[in-house]
């Protein structure tokens, strides 16, 4: 980048891909400056032509050179992010394409506050591809998905920054998994909370908030009800259930699994039956009592995951989601 002579005082550097030699306004954020197309900006957000309406600067005012300036209090490299998935829109293609996750969630924010809604709805659909909204496929994510370059450590950040940003744009839905993913992490130590959150910020504060309601919520509904503590079927005459619950409390590595990955502790197998615990020896019909009583206790832990976050439900997170994503009703 360049350094500009201008009537603004402050030595400026100009962003060279976002520099339209032809360009009639001058988009001014800190030190940075990008000239583009006044009359394009306008068009695709109506905040930006009102602020195009109101602003007149005065003679040799919020000029550079002899192009009129506007500056913007977005953070720089959030505006180069959203100028660029506007100017040049190969740089923030559709979903399933990759994108960068500050790039993501620099558009999204900014979209929204400038209302570019077709730029906000892409970003959320990169997003509603990433943190599922329905119980099958919350218990077959794996953490991986290649269109968002991100690697473990950087999930765990990453999921803080989108509760704080659903919030801004009201995009609720995506918060329930993303905290409910945090929680799994968290809880299992493969990082370390403290490095996760800045504590200054209310953003990361209000995450571990509600990781901890999680935590309470898996408490509620897997641990302290002690679902494997009923009968076996009467066709049982070995009492697999009561054998299956002194496995789990007698196995530290087990007990901890079932704490921060309960919808995902029993996996199905091709033949019908749990596959993760395989070597449980459940006879066929205390692993089908045992499926159906797991299945219930997954659908109940679901569907009152958003209130026990204090959360709307479901129903109106999904119709805010169908109307974000513009689909209809069946689909989010």
């Amino acid at each position: 980048m360049l350094p500009i002579k201008s009537a603004m005082t402050v030595p400026l550097c100009k962003v060279e891909d976002l520099w339209f030699p032809d360009g009639n306004v001058i988009i001014r954020i800190g030190d940075r400056v990008c000239r583009v197309y006044r009359g394009y900006l306008a068009s695709q957000s109506p905040v930006m032509a009102d602020m195009f309406s109101i602003t007149q600067p005065s003679e040799g005012a919020d000029m550079v050179g002899e192009v009129p300036a506007m500056r913007l209090p977005d953070p720089p490299e959030e505006v180069t992010h959203w100028l660029r998935a506007m100017l040049l829109p190969q740089t923030f293609p559709s979903y399933p394409n990759r994108v960068g996750p500050d790039q993501l969630l620099s558009v999204l924010r900014l979209s929204h506050k400038y209302d570019v809604q077709y730029l906000r709805q892409r970003a959320l659909h990169h997003l509603a591809a990433f943190f599922p909204t329905d119980l099958a496929a919350a218990q077959a994510w794996d953490g991986t998905a290649h269109y968002i370059p991100l690697e473990e450590t950087e999930l765990v950040e990453f999921e803080p920054r989108v509760s704080a940003i659903a919030h801004e744009v009201g995009a609720l839905w995506l918060i329930p998994f993303a905290m409910y993913d945090l929680y799994s992490w968290t809880w299992a130590e493969a990082h370390d909370i403290a490095t996760v959150v800045d504590p200054q910020s209310v953003s990361s504060l209000q995450a571990v908030l509600y990781a901890y309601k999680v935590a309470v919520h898996v408490q509620n509904c897997f641990i302290a009800e002690d679902w494997l503590s009923g009968d076996s079927p009467s066709n049982c005459s070995s009492r697999c259930l009561k054998r299956e619950r002194y496995r789990i409390l007698d196995d530290h590595d087990m007990w901890n699994e079932l704490h921060y990955g309960p919808l995902t502790f029993y996996t199905r197998g091709s033949e019908g039956v749990y596959n993760m615990h395989a070597d449980s020896d459940l006879c066929g019909d205390c692993c089908r009592f045992l499926r159906q009583t797991y299945s219930e206790k997954c659908t109940y832990f679901w569907n009152r995951l958003p209130q026990a976050m204090g959360l709307p439900p479901w129903t109106e997170l999904l119709a805010t989601k169908a109307r974000d994503l513009a689909l209809d009703t069946s689909d989010a």
